[in-house]
């Protein structure tokens, strides 16, 4: 049904005109968007906003990556970019592309694109869909992106590939692959100034010895902080410990590939202790003056409040060419365990022994994925397949979280053609979501459960009027079910040191996304732009409540759940001028806009950013390089959000560097944050009423490929 939906929306765009090669479409540096990715010794290309590919040469080992509409703008992070990220986090890596910026709560981060986060944003690792305790502010991506040989961040909706819950776009993170041809790896050293945080990393992989096909691989990071500080002090109770490893097994063949693998996150994470207020007259005091009264030195230990989280993985890939038709399987078993402590242990000195959680989460999800490619020759391609989840949730010790059982199913179809200077696709899918939430109140346990079933669409053009210029729009439906949380939360959430209520009467979120982009290439300018509009109705976000709450905890700011009408738009643009052999200008911005039903500011919303910069480049060899140069970032004020706890945050300008230098096998980067340990806050930060963002960082990357 969902092909010929999609064959009749297409029909009229083939007629009269002639199929073209793969080999004959241009192949642009900005041109991500293709559903393959070749075996190849080659650069990889360079992104915009002030990075170069490497000098050295890198093998690409891709397969046949699940590609969004041809329409949708995709910016890739990789080489030399994503190795002078070593030693962030994953969101801090990913700042780098033009309209993500990071979901900041305290020194936790979170990646945040055009505006949308966490259960709006599917993080796909490896092929699996990430699935954790993604609800929260300070809840991070559970991965290692030490791991990552390229991260891809697909802007607009993508829920016809991809499913519920992906309307404000994909991060697809690609790990290295397997070598079937020798033995090769890397070694990644990094330090930072800021807490001090040092963290090391290291890849292996090679052919089995005689047994043709077989190859193996793994890779061993581990990463470790004291206390981050601003440019008054330290930022109490914000240490870091993280540690990451991953096996895997592959076996191709002509026919047939087979793969297994098991990766494993970990992470101990500090809260910001002074966000923890023990009355209303110190917590009126914080907020007035932006931080209460703290005496605290630094630390390497990580203290109370504080939560540790375990994700594990577990991959089995098919994939089989039978009969012209490509078949590609996906199981996946994800297991996250997510424990946090509270700021006081409890009054029972025998409770206090056992130190035990007040939360402690159990989250379970098996997956499938299965994916059928007929491989027609000619100018069309139809491809099409079937996704299922289940999901239980159990909780420990304090009740914010409910109990909770989700499972759904989907079935999608993209049907493609491809001309000399154009191509076009449509898709469409049809998804059943169920959730069955148990909760206790009193003596007895309730069940609530619900059923949402709705339709997705997506429609994509790709225009290439000249060999350097790609235009593309694309216009896609998504929705997105309401969370546990938001339906049911009611009590402090401590990592964010605030009371949330959630609401059980909450529908499921639905949006229409359209955007436009454009991609110019030529040996003096590199430029890429795009604008976007994205309607969401019955948008559920956390809307602050008149007056803050005292608990036997302390005094919280409170919020409640409500949902609205909700309009976000906005453009993203990055460049690279070269503005003589040596030197060369960088450039990178967004803008973005979000109101509700009532043409109100929402709460939490990060603001626009603009980036510039200047690179001295006086050795560019195929195996030696070096490019240095400054770097200003201006982060412009942010509109006052009604009954907000405090003032909308001021303007701020930061000041930074970069260089990276090139000596095969070995490559070094060095990064200045905040040169001028500028004091500035975050309009995303659920803790600015607190504390600042961190203050003075610079970092040194050091790696070694053999």
């Amino acid at each position: 049904m969902t092909a010929c939906i999609t064959l009749a929306t297409l029909a009229f765009l083939g007629a009269g005109t002639d199929s073209v090669p793969t080999s004959s479409l241009p192949d642009s540096t900005l041109d991500a968007n293709r559903d393959w990715q070749p075996e190849a010794r080659a650069p990889l290309p360079r992104l915009l906003d002030s990075t170069r590919a490497p000098a050295t040469t890198v093998t690409v080992r891709g397969r046949r990556r699940a590609s969004s509409s041809v329409g949708q703008s995709e910016r890739a992070l990789s080489g030399e970019a994503l190795l002078s990220s070593r030693g962030g986090s994953l969101a801090e890596a990913l700042e780098r592309i033009p309209g993500v910026v990071s979901l900041k709560t305290g020194t936790v981060a979170k990646p945040m694109v055009n505006g949308l986060h966490s259960q709006r944003l599917v993080v796909v690792e490896d092929g699996i869909r990430l699935e954790g305790q993604s609800w929260g502010a300070e809840h991070a991506v559970e991965s290692d992106p030490s791991r990552a040989e390229r991260l891809t961040v697909i802007q607009g909706g993508s829920s016809v590939r991809h499913g519920q819950g992906a309307i404000g776009g994909v991060l697809v993170i690609d790990p290295a692959g397997a070598d079937h041809e020798g033995f090769s790896g890397r070694w990644t050293g990094t330090v930072r100034s800021d807490g001090p945080i040092g963290g090391s990393s290291l890849h292996l992989t090679g052919p089995i010895p005689r047994m043709e096909g077989w190859a193996v691989g793994g890779t061993l990071a581990l990463r470790a902080g004291g206390d981050r500080s601003f440019a008054e002090g330290t930022l109490p109770n914000t240490a870091l410990r993280e540690g990451s490893w991953s096996a895997l097994l592959e076996r191709k063949s002509e026919s047939l590939e087979i793969q297994a693998s098991h990766s494993v996150f970990w992470q101990h994470q500090g809260i910001l202790s002074s966000s923890h207020v023990g009355n209303l007259s110190d917590l009126h005091t914080a907020l007035a003056k932006g931080s209460p009264p703290d005496t605290a030195a630094w630390k390497w230990d990580v203290g109370r409040p504080d939560q540790k989280v375990r994700h594990d993985v577990s991959r089995l890939r098919l994939v089989a060419d039978v009969g012209g038709w490509k078949w590609s399987a996906l199981g996946g078993w994800q297991s996250d365990r997510r424990r946090e402590w509270d700021l006081h242990r409890p009054i029972d000195s025998r409770l206090a022994a056992l130190d035990l959680p007040e939360l402690d989460y159990s989250l379970e999800t098996a997956t499938y994925d299965l994916e059928a490619d007929p491989r027609w020759t000619g100018s069309w391609k139809w491809k099409a397949g079937t996704q299922g989840m289940r999901q239980e949730n159990e909780y420990q010790g304090r009740a914010f979280v409910p109990n909770f059982r989700s499972q759904s199913a989907g079935a999608w179809s993209v049907l493609s053609l491809h001309r000399q200077t154009w191509s076009a696709d449509a898709g469409a899918r049809a998804d059943v979501q169920s959730l069955d939430i148990w909760r206790r109140l009193g003596e007895r346990v309730v069940h609530w459960e619900n059923l949402w079933v709705s339709p997705s669409f997506a429609l994509g053009w790709r225009w290439n009027p000249s060999s350097d210029l790609t235009l593309r729009s694309s216009l896609a439906s998504g929705w997105r079910s309401p969370s546990a949380v938001e339906l049911f939360a009611d009590g402090l959430h401590h990592g964010v040191a605030a009371i949330e209520k959630g609401d059980s009467t909450l529908g499921a979120e639905q949006s229409v996304t359209a955007q436009a982009s454009f991609s110019k290439v030529s040996t003096s300018l590199q430029i890429h732009g795009s604008v976007w509009v994205n309607r969401i109705q019955d948008f559920i976000f956390l809307r602050p409540d008149p007056t803050p709450r005292l608990t036997v905890r302390g005094a919280f700011p409170s919020f409640s759940y409500v949902s609205d009408v909700a309009w976000l738009s906005g453009a993203d643009l990055s460049a690279t001028v070269v503005l003589v052999r040596w030197m060369e200008f960088v450039a990178s911005g967004s803008l973005l806009r979000a109101r509700d039903g009532d043409d109100q500011p929402i709460a939490f919303v990060p603001s626009g950013r603009l980036r510039a910069g200047l690179d001295w480049i006086p050795l560019r060899q195929s195996e030696r390089s070096f490019r240095a140069g400054p770097r200003v970032e201006w982060i412009p004020p942010t509109e006052s959000v009604p009954a907000d706890y405090a003032p909308a945050p001021r303007q701020a300008w930061l000041l930074g560097m970069e260089a990276f230098a090139t000596w095969e096998p070995w490559s070094i980067s060095v990064r200045g944050a905040n040169l001028a340990n500028s004091t500035w806050r975050d309009p995303s930060d659920r803790l600015r009423y607190f504390a600042p963002q961190s203050g003075r960082d610079l970092s040194l990357v050091i790696s070694r490929n053999w």
